[in-house]
C-alpha cells in the first residue's frame, strides 16, 4: 500500500516533477501499490500526454506502458498520435540514468507484454522540431493483422505529421502488422498513392511491397484501379508496384491487367501494354485467352489494343491466337479486319490445314467483309502453290458479288503463285 500520507494524486504528481529521481521514485511507488489497469491512473496518464512539458509527457508514456491493459485500442491510438512532433517533441524519455527509450519501444512493450518477440527492424529518425535527433526503435508488433480498427490511425499520421521520419515510422508500423491482401490496409495505401507528396507515395509503395505476396489478387486489383487514375504520379507509383507484385502464372492477375485495355483513356491502355510486355512472357495462355475475349469488345479502341498485345505475346503457330485472329476477320470494323489479316502472317502457321480450312469456309460467308478478310488471310497463310486454295480464290475473284472481295482474291492468288517469299 502507499506510504502514510501518500494518495494516488500525490504519486501521480511526482511524475510531473522535473527532477528525474523524483519521477523515478513516483513511478516506483505507483507500480508497487496500484494494480495494472486502474482506470483512474490510466485516464490521468492519458491526459498527461497533452502536457506542454516534455518530461511530463515522457513520464506519462512510461507509466502507460506499465499500467495499461495490453491491446487497449484507445491507449494505442493515443500513443500513436503522440508520435506527432506537436505533442511529443523528442518522443523519448529516461527510464533510469543513462537508459534511453523511445515511443516506438513503448508501443512495442505495451503490445507485447505477454509475448517474447525479437526486435526485427530499426529506423533512424531525425525530427525537425527543436533540432532533436532520436533513434526510433521499431520492433515486430504482434498486433493481429486484421486489427484494422486500431491501425487505421497510421494513415492519418502519414498525412498529417510534419516530420518525414514520423511518417516513415508510421508506415513501418503498418508494414509489420498488415497481412497480404488486407482490404483496409490496401484502401489506406491506395489513398496514400493519391497524395501529392512524393515521399508519402514512396513510403506507401514500400509498405505495399513489404506486406503483399507476389500474385495476391486483391493487391493487383487495387493497383490496376490506381493505374486508371487521371494523375500521372499515381499511375507511376502503381506501375512500379505492379511490375514487382503481379504474377503471370496467376490467371486473375493477367485478367486484371488485360481489362485495362478496355479503358477509354489511351494513356492507360498504353501503360497496360508496357506493363504486360515486361510481366507476361510469350505464349502465356492466360493472356491469350483474355485478349481473345477483349477482341470481342464493343469498342474499337479495346479491340485494336487487344490485337496489338496479342501480336506481342502470342508465339508463331499458337492455335488460340490464330482462332482470335480468324474471329477478328469477321468483325464489322474494316481497320480491325485489315490488321487481323496482316497479323496472320506473324502468328498463324503457314499451310496449317485447320486454319486454311476455316478460312476457305469463310469465303462463302454471307457478309462480303468477312469473305474479303478470309481472302486476304489466305494469301498470307496458305502454302505457296496450294492448288485447292488458288482455285477457290480464282473462283471468288471471278464470281463474287463484291468488287472488294474480287480484288482481294486476285491479290491473294498473286501472293500464292508469284511471290514465294510472301
Amino acid at each position: 500500500r502507499p506510504p502514510d500520507g501518500f494518495t494516488v494524486d500525490t504519486m501521480l504528481n511526482f511524475l510531473k516533477r522535473e527532477e528525474i529521481r523524483v519521477r523515478e521514485a513516483g513511478f516506483h511507488i505507483l507500480t508497487r501499490t496500484i494494480p495494472k489497469g486502474d482506470e483512474y491512473v490510466v485516464d490521468h496518464l492519458m491526459s498527461m500526454l497533452e502536457s506542454a512539458k516534455e518530461h511530463e509527457r515522457n513520464a506519462a508514456v512510461k507509466a502507460l506502458v506499465y499500467f495499461s491493459v495490453p491491446d487497449d485500442k484507445q491507449v494505442i491510438k493515443k500513443l500513436l498520435r503522440s508520435l506527432e512532433p506537436a505533442k511529443l517533441v523528442s518522443r523519448s524519455f529516461q527510464t533510469e540514468p543513462g537508459h534511453h527509450e523511445t515511443m516506438g519501444t513503448c508501443i512495442y512493450k505495451f503490445q507485447t507484454e505477454q509475448y517474447d518477440r525479437p526486435v526485427v527492424a530499426q529506423a533512424e529518425v531525425q525530427t525537425d522540431v527543436s533540432g532533436v535527433d532520436t533513434i526510433f526503435d521499431l520492433p515486430a508488433l504482434p498486433s493481429p493483422a486484421n486489427d484494422a480498427e486500431t491501425w487505421l490511425e497510421i494513415p492519418g499520421i502519414t498525412r498529417e505529421a510534419h516530420s518525414e521520419g514520423i511518417r516513415d515510422a508510421a508506415m513501418d508500423a503498418l508494414t509489420q502488422i498488415a497481412e497480404s491482401g488486407n482490404q483496409v490496409v490496401l484502401s489506406a495505401l491506395a489513398d496514400a498513392f493519391r497524395t501529392s507528396e512524393e515521399d508519402i507515395r514512396k513510403m506507401a509503395e514500400k509498405t505495399l511491397l513489404r506486406t503483399s505476396r507476389k500474385g495476391d489478387q486483391a493487391t493487383v486489383q487495387m493497383l490496376t484501379r490506381s493505374l486508371t487514375h487521371p494523375r500521372g504520379y499515381v499511375r507511376e507509383v502503381a506501375e512500379s508496384a505492379i511490375l514487382q507484385l503481379a504474377d503471370q502464372a496467376v490467371e486473375a492477375n493477367v485478367m486484371s491487367m488485360v481489362s485495362l485495355l478496355e479503358n477509354e483513356d489511351e494513356r492507360v491502355r498504353q501503360l497496360c501494354m508496357k506493363i504486360m510486355m515486361q510481366i507476361v512472357q510469350k505464349g502465356n495462355t492466360h493472356a491469350i485467352v483474355a485478349l481473345k475475349g477483349t477482341m470481342q469488345h464493343h469498342q474499337e479502341y479495346a479491340k485494336k489494343a487487344a490485337l496489338e498485345a496479342l501480336l506481342q505475346i502470342a508465339e508463331h503457330g499458337d492455335p488460340l491466337a490464330t482462332e482470335a485472329l480468324i474471329s477478328a476477320l469477321q468483325d464489322e470494323n474494316e481497320k480491325l479486319r485489315t490488321a487481323a489479316a496482316k497479323a496472320m502472317v506473324h502468328i498463324a502457321q503457314r499451310g496449317n490445314p485447320d486454319t486454311v480450312k476455316t478460312l476457305m469456309n469463310l469465303l462463302q460467308h454471307r457478309r462480303y467483309h468477312v469473305r474479303e478478310g478470309a481472302a486476304s488471310a489466305l494469301g498470307r497463310v496458305a502454302a505457296h502453290g496450294d492448288k485447292a486454295v488458288i482455285a477457290r480464290l480464282k473462283h471468288a475473284a471471278k464470281d463474287d458479288s463484291s468488287e472488294s472481295v474480287k480484288d482481294t482474291a486476285k491479290q491473294a492468288v498473286m501472293q500464292l503463285t508469284l511471290n514465294p517469299q510472301t
